[in-house]
């Protein structure tokens, strides 16, 4: 399970913005044929702000022949300072009470004896009081330092005095800008020893409001980094899937005509030759495994796990990766010898006629996935370079969008809004398509060499790269990449999670790597 951090919003902490020292010469004594006197000067400024509390304490250092100060306080209101009245103190320190959350004030300190200015003034230094956040963790419930809080990029644009990252000190506490325009939402990440992002949080809105102030509570989702790997009876291990519930895990054994189960990863399940894609029915005990080679279906009953509960069916030339419908009666396979798509009625194993694709003599069709309402197939055409729409009502293609380079392998978003397609090219690239008509590409990230399997996880998407020996993370909300890679075996090639844990099946090193969370 997750270890989940929680960002507790305690309210009104501060951020300083430091101004200068010195200011005008307000006072020459200078007489022909003396030596010039110093003129006393004002020290730098010093602020004290604890956060939940409505003051700050302004100190300064004293100032020679001075018998008092006076303090000339101003607030920011639409950019411009307005003065907020002028305080006396004998002391080289002044207790303001009278300060409220989200506001920028300003403070001059001049030195006065007898009524008189005696030196120069200072330079004005400015305070911001704004909601303060500190970052905790679940377990200590102490600060997490190194912790990261931006304001979401949506909300930028909107706030003229927007900084990026929002102020954080060594403990991860922090402090939101000007929030005049009442809601905004805020984006937080935890850095781990490294100094990598690994942590994207859920958006929250924060109002802005007068009287008491409740802390906020954020629930982190973290990034699985603590790998470990799993071995037997493995031949050149390509593709895997979980069961239904999540609570068993398949894998193809392409050099070795069989399938594993990973709780039993020396107990051999004969399929045909060449087993390749992989994919579980959601309503049905049932694994299905693309045999490319002997251009078959095999179908495993996950309740007995024997060679014997094995059925195999003709279904086309080359089938490679299969998606089945959210009713789980049919199931659709690319078939790139024939440049077309196999369909099988899975009450009754009847195989039904196949879905051409493409313009071209040749364009391999290998990754394919269904949209949760089960109308559309996405499906990558490798040879193309194009991404193929297939309504599954009418049984035939009514779109294709290039992408170019080498399609590979393609996921969707849990909300069935896009889909993230990996593109084997010079350098490697992930695609970001909307699902919405007119279906464009919506974003564009390079990815490293040989990308190939695809997981999506809420908003991230585990993009296995396989030239690198890594997987990879798109920030799909963000639009960026995540600041972290993770190390797996020799030649990855697949990846399947149930939320909770990641398997990446390890093409060269013949294993395959576990993925927890922290």
């Amino acid at each position: 399970m997750a270890k989940i951090g929680w960002i507790i919003m305690t309210f009104l902490a501060a951020t300083l913005v430091y101004g200068c020292d010195f200011g005008d010469n307000l006072h020459d004594n200078k007489h022909e044929g003396e030596p010039e006197p110093e003129t006393p000067r004002i020290g730098e400024i010093e602020f004290t702000y604890v956060p939940g509390h409505r003051s700050i304490t302004v100190t300064w250092k004293q100032c020679e022949n001075a018998s008092e100060y006076q303090v000339l306080k101003s607030r920011e209101v639409q950019d411009e300072y307005v003065s907020e009245g002028v305080y006396v103190s004998e002391i080289t320190e002044f207790v303001d009470d009278n300060v409220d959350q989200n506001g920028r004030y300003r403070y001059i300190i001049k030195p006065v004896t007898a009524g008189e200015m005696i030196g120069y003034t200072s330079e004005p230094k400015e305070i911001f009081i704004g909601i303060c956040g500190i970052v905790l963790g679940s377990k200590t419930g102490m600060p997490i330092e190194g912790a990261r809080v931006t304001l979401n990029e949506a909300d930028e644009a909107a706030y003229s005095k927007a900084y990026e990252p929002i102020y954080t000190d060594s403990k991860g506490c922090f402090a939101i800008p000007n929030s005049e325009y009442g809601a905004f939402s805020l984006l937080v990440s935890r850095q781990d020893e490294m100094d990598r992002d690994i942590y994207v949080t859920e958006e929250v809105s924060v109002h802005v409001a007068s009287g008491e102030y409740q802390p906020i509570t954020i629930q982190l989702r973290p990034i699985p980094i603590d790998v470990s790997t799993v071995s037997g009876r493995f031949k050149s291990p390509a593709y895997i899937a979980f069961t239904r519930d999540g609570r068993r895990v398949y894998v193809t054994n392409e050099h070795g005509k069989s399938v594993l189960r990973l709780d039993k990863p020396h107990d051999l399940i004969q399929v045909r030759y060449r087993p390749y894609g992989i994919v579980a029915n959601p309503e049905r005990d049932e694994i299905y495994v693309a045999n490319r080679w002997s251009d078959s279906i095999s179908i495993i009953n996950t309740r007995l796990d024997e060679a014997e509960s094995v059925e195999s069916g003709r279904i086309g030339q080359s089938p490679t990766h299969m998606a089945i419908s959210p009713d789980g009666d049919m199931l659709y396979v690319t078939l790139s010898g024939d440049n077309a798509i196999g369909t099988m009625g899975l009450s009754q194993r009847d195989i039904g006629v196949p879905i051409p694709l493409g313009q071209n003599n040749r364009i391999y069709p290998h990754g394919i996935v269904i949209t949760p309402d089960g109308k559309f197939l996405y499906v990558a055409n490798k040879d193309e370079g194009t991404i193929s729409v297939i309504h599954t009502g009418l049984r035939k293609e009514i779109d294709t969008r290039y992408v170019y380079g080498e399609p590979m392998d393609v996921a969707i978003s849990m909300d069935g809004q896009e889909i993230y397609v990996s593109i084997d090219d010079t350098p490697g690239r992930l695609v970001v398509m909307s699902t919405s008509e007119p279906r464009d590409v919506i974003d564009e990230e390079v990815i490293g060499t040989d990308p190939r399997g695809l997981a999506v996880h809420e908003d991230i998407v585990y993009v296995v790269v396989s030239g690198e020996n890594k997987v990879k993370m798109y920030d799909a909300r963000r639009r960026i990449m995540v600041n972290r890679t993770i190390d797996v075996g020799f030649g990855p090639m697949g990846i399947a999670t149930n939320g909770e844990v990641f398997y990446v099946t390890n093409w060269l090193s013949h294993d395959v790597s576990m993925l927890r969370y922290p």
